[in-house]
């Protein structure tokens, strides 16, 4: 039988030897989620007309086609675009419902155009304006290439899609609901 010294020994060693693997993959799991954030050099951005500002994972390119404007960056060494594009409508929709159904259409749409199926849709105030949040797969040869994480926000005839695409192998969501998260209309 076992000495109760000997005893205390062996345990102490075996509790050692637990509590340093518990550390190690605690540290690891914050390395994990630290480094990726860290990767990117976090940049708050306000936009050229002074409507929005939001943090971008990068230096922003801005990019003005026809009466759209892009903002996109995307985190060193990734492959992924966090972009937010504005546009002005010709009109601004009368009341909420109006507001939700235009949301609705333009979701259509995108499933349409893209041929993809919408996923998570949900519709919602966004500081009090007309708001919907979806996302999809992509894919190539029936392979799911990215996800995109999508917000669109209806503020009168200003129409603002927040956009996070990256590798579905890779996900980002995190980085994405910083993003999406950070994004303030400052009229």
């Amino acid at each position: 039988m076992m000495s109760d010294r000997r005893l205390g020994e062996k345990f102490r060693r075996a509790s050692h030897g637990r509590r340093t693997i518990v550390r190690l993959v605690i540290g690891l799991l914050i390395f994990l989620v630290v480094s990726q954030s860290e990767a990117a050099d976090w940049q708050v951005y306000t936009s050229r007309d002074g409507r929005f500002t939001a943090t971008f994972p990068g230096k922003v390119a801005v990019k003005q086609i026809d009466n759209a404007t892009f903002y996109s960056a995307s985190p060193p060494n990734v492959d992924a675009d966090f972009r937010i594009a504005t546009n002005d409508r010709p009109y601004a929709d009368v009341n909420f419902e109006e507001s939700f159904r235009e949301l609705q259409r333009i979701r259509r749409s995108i499933a349409t155009t893209q041929n993809v199926q919408l996923e998570e849709e949900l519709d919602f105030l966004f500081n009090g304006m007309p708001a919907c949040r979806f996302q999809y797969l992509k894919k190539v040869d029936n392979r799911v290439t990215a996800l995109y994480e999508t917000i669109y926000v209806l503020d009168g005839r200003r129409f603002y899609q927040l956009i996070c695409g990256y590798d579905a192998k890779k996900p980002l969501a995190q980085d994405a609901q910083t993003f999406f998260n950070s994004f303030q209309i400052t009229r």
